[in-house]
């Protein structure tokens, strides 16, 4: 089976020699699929010349109508860049976590900013409901990067 990538198809690799008869490779990219090559300790001078590529949408077609094709052998391959880029998202989203819970524990609201050339952007906020005649508690921070931040201003 095998598909000419369009704009309406989502391409995947695979790899006859990399597969097995209980897996079935895939990746999003060709680069992927030789740096998998190069890691299982395969000479470059003999990766494939070519590819077998299809569109995701055959392949999951494929696993839930054939009963002769075991949809379990199907493993999709994530790129280092996608594996570096879930990480980040996770880190973001703990930092996201930990910055909310100060507010809430502090009692006071928290503006983030990172730098942005001359000046700071405001990239989120964290709001408390503030007692009816207090004055509000608002504290400013600077997002350096990597769980690193730096307080701008405290204003009680």
């Amino acid at each position: 089976m095998q598909a000419t990538p369009d704009s309406s198809t989502f391409p995947i690799f695979t790899c006859d020699e990399l597969a097995s008869a209980r897996v079935r490779p895939f990746w999003t990219s060709a680069e992927d699929v030789r740096a998998t090559w190069i890691a299982a300790d395969r000479s470059p001078e003999t990766f494939p010349a070519e590819l077998t590529v299809l569109d995701i949408s055959a392949v999951i077609q494929l696993a839930m109508s054939n009963n002769s094709f075991d949809g379990r052998s199907i493993m999709f391959i994530a790129s280092e860049k996608a594996t570096d880029k879930a990480a980040q998202l996770q880190e973001l989203e703990m930092e996201r976590e930990q910055m909310l819970c100060f507010s809430r524990v502090a009692n006071a609201s928290v503006r983030v900013y990172e730098r942005k050339g001359d000046g700071f952007e405001q990239i989120s906020a964290f709001d408390v409901e503030q007692q009816t005649g207090s004055a509000e508690r608002l504290v400013r921070v600077l997002y350096s990067g990597r769980s690193h931040y730096d307080a701008l201003t405290v204003s009680v």
